[in-house]
């Protein structure tokens, strides 16, 4: 038996037409009790500060930079400018 081009065989077992008297999948509910996945995430948790002191070498880490004397430098300088908050714009 020769299969003609585009035609597509059913797995050996299995019939091409679903059973019509087969149960339908049933579909859930959204659980009630469920929590609304449109609340909005409180700002403690949106922000990288961990209340400890930030040094120069964490934000030369943190801006993806290697630890040179230069780098180290960089972030001392950006530190004393911006103080704390410049983790936070590298990592809002």
């Amino acid at each position: 038996m020769k299969a003609e081009y585009g035609t597509r065989r059913p797995a050996p077992g299995r019939t091409s037409d679903p059973d019509p008297r087969s149960p339908k999948m049933s579909t859930s509910q959204p659980d009630a009790s469920r929590q609304s996945e449109d609340r909005a995430t409180p700002d403690s948790l949106l922000h990288t500060r961990t209340g400890n002191e930030v040094s120069p070498e964490d934000l030369v880490l943190a801006s993806g930079k290697d630890l040179t004397p230069q780098n180290i430098e960089w972030a001392r300088r950006k530190l004393a400018e911006e103080g704390p908050s410049a983790m936070e714009k590298i990592l809002p």
